[in-house]
């Protein structure tokens, strides 16, 4: 019987120390979750964020199916996982996490897209991890978003497509970080007679200009 031979992977002692340390801060009773696409899969994250060349670790949880997701961020501290803060999320699910300089400080922006139980719509909260806390620092709404170079400045600019098929109205706007805030800085409409976008992705132009297809 092939299931015979099913196990589920064996956790890293460093990914043991993480949920010991979850667990002692939240209980036992909470449910991971997972983002449904992107590069980062995992219901906990390493990466680090606050420049210190440590990893921290982002993870997801929430306490019943249904639930307002939470964020939780732990940092290694004299060789010990520690929580450094639980946030409340904005969604019942993790439609993505992305993490990317957008500001030309070098300190990555924490990007995360929530998905709603049973509706289409996602909401985007942009966070920066200071002293030791998640601050939000833009919310709104979005269908598809990308973060891409589109105006070759060498700074990332956030590309967010909004498209409601219902009332035939859609747009693509971009956002970028300046002197410490995110703002919308140029727009255009699209097709409103589209359905779905299957996937965007950012290229050139055969004049060498970035572009999004």
């Amino acid at each position: 019987n092939p299931e015979a031979l099913y196990e589920p992977p064996k956790l890293s002692q460093e990914h043991r120390e993480i949920y010991k340390a979850i667990e002692s801060k939240i209980g036992e009773d909470y449910i991971l979750k997972y983002p449904e696409s992107g590069e980062f899969r995992s219901a906990i994250v390493l990466r680090d964020i606050d420049r210190d060349n440590q990893d921290e670790a982002i993870a997801f949880y929430g306490r019943q199916s249904g639930d307002t997701v939470r964020i939780i961020v732990l940092d290694k501290v004299d060789g010990q996982w520690r929580v450094s803060c639980d946030a409340a999320g904005y969604g019942t699910g993790i439609e993505q996490i992305v993490f990317q300089d957008i500001s030309g400080n070098k300190t990555p922006s924490i990007i995360v897209g929530f998905s709603q139980e049973n509706s289409t719509g996602n909401t985007m909260i942009v966070y920066e991890y200071k002293n030791s806390n998640l601050e939000l620092e833009y919310i709104r709404d979005y269908s598809e978003f990308a973060v891409v170079d589109i105006d070759m400045d060498n700074v990332n600019d956030i590309l967010v497509i909004n498209n409601n098929y219902s009332s035939h109205n859609a747009y693509a706007r971009i956002l970028k970080k300046r002197n410490g805030s995110i703002s919308e800085v140029g727009e255009c409409y699209m097709n409103g007679d589209v359905v779905d976008y299957l996937n965007i992705k950012a290229g050139v132009l055969a004049n060498g200009s970035t572009a999004v297809y």
